[in-house]
């Protein structure tokens, strides 16, 4: 578990544009691996990696950036927490696999500061951000 601090920071390129966090609070540092997954559910969708490492790579169906997920063929995983932490030294949060996030599409985010915003209330559906392996963002 990774406590993420209360504080602020600019959410895109307007200057005027700052996300406030009111609340601390905490989040596992990376994503659930597969072997967790397993543990909890009785089962492992992830059929697709196979080999020794596989139960430390992320559950695929739960990457910003091109080549986030690639390990040479572009078409598995990594295992959690094998990539850079972000600031607050959450793992796998660019890349690894998608997302599935509060954002809902055709919604956009208000300009200027917003304490603790939870997205929109309506939309067509859910977001899904970072990238997966095999895409080429």
């Amino acid at each position: 578990m990774v406590y993420v601090p209360a504080g602020s920071f600019q959410r895109d390129a307007t200057e005027t544009n700052i996300s406030v966090i009111s609340r601390p609070f905490g989040m596992s540092e990376h994503e659930v691996t597969q072997s967790q997954f397993e543990d909890v559910m009785g089962v492992n969708p992830s059929e697709a990696d196979t080999g020794g490492d596989a139960p430390n790579r992320p559950e695929r169906r739960l990457r910003w950036y091109d080549g986030n997920s690639e390990t040479g063929d572009g078409e598995t995983t990594h295992p959690v927490g094998t990539k850079n932490a972000n600031e607050p030294g959450l793992h796998d949060m660019s890349g690894n696999v998608l997302e599935w996030t509060w954002d809902r599409h055709g919604a956009f985010y208000p300009d200027g500061d917003q304490t603790d915003y939870r997205g929109a209330a309506s939309g067509s559906d859910r977001v899904l951000r970072g990238d997966r392996y095999g895409v080429v963002a």
